[in-house]
C-alpha cells in the first residue's frame, strides 16, 4: 500500500537494495566471506555471473563498485593506524 505514495526514485533504490541482498546472500551461500570478497575484481566478472549466478551486469557492477569502495576505506583506515597497530 504505502508503494504507491512513494516515488519513482524511491522505489528504485528499494529494489537496488533488493539485489545487493540477494548477492550478499549468494555470496554467503557459497562460502566467500568478507575478506575473501575484497580480492574479487573485474577480472573475475565471469565467475560472479557463473558460480554465484548473478546475470544481471548491473549487479555485477555494483557489486563491484561496492568492493572497490570497502577496499579504499579499509586502505584509508590502515593509513590512519597508529604505528604497530595492525
Amino acid at each position: 500500500y504505502t508503494t504507491l505514495f512513494r516515488s519513482k526514485g524511491e522505489r528504485e533504490g528499494e529494489d537496488k537494495r533488493g539485489d545487493m541482498e540477494a548477492v550478499q546472500r549468494r555470496l554467503r551461500s557459497a562460502g566467500i566471506d568478507g575478506r575473501v570478497a575484497l580480492t574479487l575484481t573485474s577480472a573475475d566478472e565471469d565467475d560472479i555471473r557463473n558460480e554465484l549466478g548473478v546475470d544481471k551486469l548491473g549487479e555485477r557492477r555494483r557489486l563491484l563498485l561496492f568492493l572497490d569502495e570497502l577496499r579504499s576505506m579499509q586502505a584509508a583506515a590502515a593509513g590512519s593506524a597508529p604505528d604497530g597497530a595492525p
